[in-house]
């Protein structure tokens, strides 16, 4: 079954459109970096759809990325 089928029931009872959270990165050697997203939906491979304030799309996924719910944070997980 495709996900388009349960798409409009999933988005009744999910809690994240509209969350604001911050994409934190911090590459070697350099200060970290704050970006400020708001969480639109889901994309279409089945991650966080999250947008910045200039309209660029972050696609944000488990495996990369660690989220805290309750701070509202995505920090970028280093290898």
């Amino acid at each position: 079954m495709c996900f388009v089928v349960l798409e409009d029931l999933y988005y009744q009872t999910w809690l994240h459109s509209g969350q604001i959270v911050t994409i934190e990165e911090k590459l070697e050697g350099q200060s970290t970096v704050e970006t400020h997203v708001t969480i639109q939906g889901l994309t279409i491979t089945g991650y966080l759809l999250a947008t910045d304030e200039l309209g660029n799309n972050y696609e944000l996924s488990p495996d990369g990325n660690s989220f805290d719910f309750f701070k509202g944070l995505v920090r970028r997980k280093l290898s």
